[in-house]
């Protein structure tokens, strides 16, 4: 028969991976969906605006560096947009978020059992957690860090997640 204490305490590490992976896919989906408004924004803006603005501006000294400066900056995040398959990094952050949302209410739901049923079989429920795991494992495993999750970000979901579970560090 296996260790109950270390089956709660396994429990609750792939407990937490998955609310942290939770927040941090849910926080680097916003930067996503933010980069992909201004872009489309300055796109927008440029292109509707380009040549009415730009001849009654390209006239004009003060602003000609000005328009010049927004349009090209404009094109380039146009293109860095494109580039970076925008709309595949949102359609892929908002299955991870579902994914991982999913596996955390599983995990709160074994948790939830075994402390109803604190007598409950160490073996059977040690089955129940591999197979929440290899679930967790594959969602964790279609994930690959991008420049939208940075460091700031990650540390961020760690801040909201001990906040949210009271954790102190």
């Amino acid at each position: 028969m296996g260790d109950r204490n270390e089956l709660w305490k396994i429990a609750w590490e792939t407990f937490y991976d998955a609310s942290y992976y939770e927040i941090l896919f849910g926080e680097t989906s916003k930067n996503w969906q933010t980069f992909d408004f201004v872009a489309r924004l300055l796109v927008a803006f440029t292109v509707s605006g380009s040549a009415v603005s730009g001849w009654a501006l390209w006239n004009d000294e003060e602003y000609k560096i000005g328009w010049v400066i927004f349009a090209g900056a404009a094109s380039v995040i146009s293109i860095i947009h494109a580039t970076l398959n925008t709309n595949d990094k949102l359609k892929h952050y908002a299955q991870l978020s579902a994914d991982i949302s999913d596996v955390k209410l599983e995990y709160e739901t074994f948790r939830h059992e075994l402390s109803i049923y604190p007598d409950f079989d160490v073996d059977q429920n040690f089955k129940k957690h591999q197979r929440l795991r290899e679930k967790f494992q594959k969602v964790i495993s279609s994930y690959t860090t991008d420049f939208l999750a940075s460091k700031r970000v990650q540390n961020m979901a760690q801040n909201i997640l001990n906040q949210k579970l009271g954790i102190q560090e």
